[in-house]
């Protein structure tokens, strides 16, 4: 025993009021604030690459007195068409996006700048994927897993601050909310289901990194018993020998794939190859994850006698997703139009 590492933290940080509050749901937020702003961030990369249009002027009156006082000729008769082509002649260069944001920040009031329209949007975003996260990754995990204990005591159900939440279910749940918000903005903003995907795809890694973490912590989602070097025996389980911390090696390459992904959006701006971000972030992830369950415990009474792990049936569509993904990616413009 003393050669592996012995793990048994109380899972509850502080109770108050008779409300425990887990370290898992710690990890559960830091994760969604740090996946907020890195959205932001990366949505300002994105819209810095499209030019000046219409819907970006919130007062053309405002906007035109400004120009004419500052920029161009003072002549009474100037249509949008011809103010929206000398702005991007003048303001918008992607080689260059030092002039656009002076650009903004001298006519605040009389646009909606790239700051302005990524905060928008990124708000809408969170609301979003932070319903669809908890109640499909509570679905997910009460209809897979563990079905009939949580129909025999139904109020279990909303406490998801012990854990028990799927992950495939959250997918499914963020993916549906995604493409009913880019139906919902589609007319404003040049940004489509699938950009969507790929933006989020980003700090989607990082969040799921941070949650196995949780996991471990948690002491749930269990590896098998193995005397490699780094098993760790779990208190809680009242077990002395060690098993297979399945939950830290999810959340090691998932912070891998996280960094990767990143990488590749600011670096490479890969976030304008239309499914190429959500395809590598889909084939990366669930085939990761079909092949740790091997390493992992059963979870789900429906498959008692099955070769394969619950997890495993669930990560195959996901695979097959990805790869869709990334063929189209081959065959799209780099740009939507806006």
């Amino acid at each position: 025993m003393l050669g592996y590492l012995y793990w048994n933290p109380k899972r509850e940080i502080f109770t108050f009021l008779n409300l425990s509050i887990y370290w898992y749901s710690i990890f559960f937020i830091i994760g969604f604030i740090l996946g907020y702003y890195i959205f932001f961030y990366l949505l300002k990369k994105y819209f810095l690459n499209f030019p000046f249009v219409e819907s970006d002027i919130k007062d053309f009156v405002l906007l035109k007195d400004k120009l004419k006082k500052n920029f161009f000729e003072k002549k009474n008769k100037e249509d949008k068409k011809n103010i929206l082509k000398k702005i991007n002649d003048r303001f918008f260069d992607k080689n260059n996006f030092k002039k656009r944001l002076i650009f903004e920040n001298n006519f605040l009031g009389a646009i909606e700048g790239v700051k302005e329209k990524s905060r928008f949007i990124a708000d809408k975003v969170c609301l979003y994927v932070v319903i669809a996260t908890i109640l499909g990754a509570r679905l997910g995990h009460v209809i897979f897993y563990d079905f009939l204990f949580f129909v025999s005591h139904p109020l279990e159900i909303f406490k998801i601050w012990r854990g028990g939440l799927a992950s495939h279910g959250g997918a499914i749940c963020i993916i549906f909310f995604l493409f009913l918000l880019s139906k919902k903005i589609k007319k404003r903003y040049p940004l489509t289901f699938i950009n969507f995907l790929d933006l989020i795809s980003v700090p989607a890694a990082l969040v799921a990194s941070l949650i196995r973490i949780g996991n471990f912590v948690n002491q749930e989602i269990l590896g098998k018993k193995t005397f490699f070097f780094l098993g760790v025996i779990f208190g809680a389980l009242k077990e002395d020998f060690p098993r297979h911390p399945v939950q830290l090696y999810e959340s090691l390459f998932y912070f891998f794939v996280f960094i990767i992904l990143f990488y590749l959006s600011v670096k490479k701006n890969f976030f304008l190859k239309k499914g190429k971000l959500i395809g590598i972030f889909l084939v990366s992830v669930f085939s990761f994850r079909f092949l740790i369950e091997f390493l992992k415990i059963k979870q789900s009474f429906y498959l008692e006698n099955s070769f394969f792990l619950m997890g495993q049936y669930l990560s195959i569509p996901f695979i097959i997703l990805g790869l869709f993904f990334l063929y189209q990616s081959k065959r799209k413009s780099i740009l939507p139009k806006s």
